[in-house]
């Protein structure tokens, strides 16, 4: 069945609109026609975006440099690791749909879409002229062996949880593929943003001669240093407006800061909060996004002691100073998390019936003694972050005050994710600082928290089967009852200590336009333009 989508009427469903999945345009047409936000309770069927009758032209000049602390190690969309390498997407790379800047998700690869009665089967047609960067052309063969690689466990792709489990991928004819879902879920389409297309004969070349299927083509790659795209001139879909972008690593904030006042870089991805005010003062442009999703974590590990009995955790987060941090780390410019749930309050699908967080350091140290807790140790990267390390600091003086000596270790960006990724690894009487990044659909965040995927290692089957009857409601009200007992469920279990939920900044100057943060928290780069 085909249904036209549209943004959706009402206070809830205009909260909703920078969700993942098409909301329900009303009655009346049976034609497919323009994109679609909001809750995915509505029609999932849609089309538009950028296909070539879209138009759009590039002026055939200019530069932007985006500058970053952290760098890009490798150029496989499968096999990101770094935050920034999230550049790459829309870039280097193209997706079936994709969010545009106000939150719809619009057809990239795809002319449109059809979803059956039954929720579970999706029909997408494809833009006919679509090429990769050396004109091999990309049909829907290619795009579901990428869809079958995303999905494959073994490819261990950091958002492969996010696509609910397809019975089957098939490519009906060079323009037409179609998705069979196991059971009705609300997520596919928001999941299919984050799945690049990339070629499947250029994998082994990947790192030094990308086939590109975006609007951007590989000039050069430096792996952890820089890389450099050209303007794809023959490009199938909307061209970019400027002929390159460059992607660069500063040594660290304070250089990254100073090269964005002095004008050497253009942009500056995850800006130091405590930089924020002083760079709008001076006139530079810091986007930030109205809906905080990220959620900022104290994580240990639920299998290894002390933290493997709940009361352990439960002390964590009573000795968690939520308000110091967020005053202190984030120079007051986050959000406190209220609840101990990964879900920002301004969020429509937050609970507010849950318990409040407090700072008990008196109940922290009775539950602490029970468990024995003398000694932690707090791992933190030492390049990158520097809230994680104003957060450990606040974190040991506190817990010195009830007796309890934290050692904080500060290490390099490889060895501080090798301590505790990927999921299922041990690591006993540590803390780790880190950012859950995820879009607002709480059937894609929430399932982040499944064993097997949170590196915290939380495995409670009540949480998976509350978060799974959430993505396969059919109704807004079946979902949310399922989402309230999931969030329910964590803050019973604390398998993590939120402290804060944010966005990460995104600093422009002001002669730069067209960058915009998408659901995930991600800067968005393909449209950049420069000058007047």
């Amino acid at each position: 069945m085909t249904r036209r989508s549209s943004r959706a009427a009402g206070a809830l469903l205009a909260l909703l609109a920078c969700l993942l999945l098409a909301a329900c345009g009303g009655s009346g047409s049976d034609s497919g026609s323009g994109g679609g936000s909001g809750d995915g309770y509505g029609s999932a069927a849609g089309s538009g975006g950028s296909s070539p009758d879209d138009g759009g032209s590039a002026d055939g000049g200019g530069s932007v440099t985006v500058g970053a602390v952290t760098g890009i190690p490798q150029l496989d969309p499968y096999k990101l690791v770094s935050p920034m390498e999230a550049s790459l997407m829309h870039t280097l790379w193209s997706s079936l749909v994709k969010h545009d800047a106000d939150g719809e998700i619009v057809g990239e690869l795809a002319e449109s879409w059809d979803v059956s009665d039954d929720g579970r089967t999706y029909t997408f047609r494809l833009v006919e002229d679509a090429t990769f960067a050396d004109g091999k052309p990309i049909d829907a063969s290619v795009v579901a062996a990428n869809l079958k690689r995303a999905t494959d466990p073994r490819t261990a792709w950091v958002f492969g949880s996010y696509i609910p489990r397809l019975a089957r991928i098939e490519a009906v004819d060079a323009t037409t593929l179609k998705l069979t879902l196991a059971r009705p879920a609300s997520t596919l389409l928001g999941a299919l943003t984050l799945a690049m297309v990339a070629d499947p004969d250029n994998l082994r070349a990947i790192n030094r001669r990308p086939n590109a299927s975006g609007p951007f083509e590989l000039d050069r790659f430096n792996a952890n240093e820089s890389v450099v795209l050209s303007r794809r001139d023959d490009f199938w879909g909307e061209p970019a407006a400027v002929g390159t972008l460059e992607f660069t690593r500063a040594r660290d904030t304070t250089a990254a800061v100073t090269a964005l006042r002095t004008g050497d870089l253009d942009a500056l991805f995850q800006v130091p909060w405590a930089d924020v005010e002083s760079l709008q003062d001076a006139g530079i442009s810091v986007e930030v996004s109205p809906r905080p999703g990220d959620a900022t974590i104290l994580m240990p590990d639920n299998t290894s002691k002390p933290f493997d009995d709940v009361r352990a955790r439960r002390a964590l987060s009573l000795a968690t100073n939520r308000e110091a941090i967020v005053a202190t780390a984030f120079a007051g410019k986050t959000e406190v998390a209220t609840a101990n749930v990964p879900l920002s309050k301004t969020s429509p699908w937050f609970d507010a019936d849950l318990p409040q967080t407090r700072f008990d350091l008196d109940e922290a140290k009775r539950l602490f003694d029970e468990v024995g807790v003398e000694r932690l140790t707090y791992w933190a990267p030492s390049e990158g972050y520097p809230e994680f390390a104003a957060m450990g600091q606040i974190l040991r003086s506190d817990l010195a005050r009830i007796g309890i000596e934290l050692k904080i270790e500060s290490v390099e960006l490889n060895a501080w994710l090798a301590k505790f990724a990927p999921a299922g690894k041990k690591w006993p009487d540590t803390i780790i600082p880190t950012v859950y990044v995820a879009p607002h659909n709480p059937g894609i965040f929430l399932a982040q928290w499944f064993p097997g995927i949170c590196e915290c290692n939380f495995d409670d089957p009540r949480y998976v089967a509350a978060v799974e009857a959430g993505v396969a409601a059919t109704d807004e009200a079946a979902a949310r009852a399922s989402f309230a007992e999931a969030q329910r469920i964590f803050a019973e279990q604390v398998p993590v200590s939120v402290a804060t939920m944010m966005s990460f900044p995104v600093a422009v100057r002001d002669d730069v336009s067209g960058i915009f943060l998408d659901e995930t928290g991600y800067g968005r780069f393909e449209q950049v333009t420069v000058g007047d």
